[in-house]
């Protein structure tokens, strides 16, 4: 790829300075090649290019950011559907068995019971037949 940008716009970059160049190509939407590549051959040096760079950067930082706070959200979510699957256990509340059911979704809740090893409820085996009678064969 960078050799073929090189080719096209008769530049040559470093490594690092082709990344640049091509994350701005991937966030110039549906632009194609030779459009970009005569497009940045006119601008290559201009502050733009460098603001948007920048930009670029600083929006990936956020990204990532973002998904790691997920990451760290759906832990907490899994740990907590898991914490009111035992508790539910433990007390017999049907309340938090369903609280546990909204939360990890019914086919995670029905497996991590069945791989707990812990009795099945009345109502635990209601959702393994209504799953079985939906499988299609």
């Amino acid at each position: 790829m960078q050799k073929e940008f090189e080719e096209r716009t008769g530049m040559s970059l470093t490594a690092e300075e082709y990344a640049k160049v091509e994350k701005l190509y991937m966030a110039a939407g549906n632009i194609d090649k030779d459009t970009f590549c005569e497009e940045y051959k006119k601008v290559a040096n201009s502050k733009l290019v460098e603001e948007l760079q920048t930009s670029l950067r600083i929006a990936e930082g956020k990204v990532k950011s973002a998904r790691m706070q997920l990451e760290a959200a759906e832990k907490r979510e899994s740990e907590l559907g898991t914490f009111l699957m035992e508790q539910a256990q433990i007390l017999g509340s049907s309340e938090l068995r369903q609280k546990a059911i909204d939360l990890l979704g019914a086919k995670e809740y029905m497996l991590r019971k069945l791989k707990s090893g812990t009795p099945l409820w009345d109502d635990d085996r209601e959702i393994l037949i209504e799953t079985l009678n939906n499988i299609v064969y």
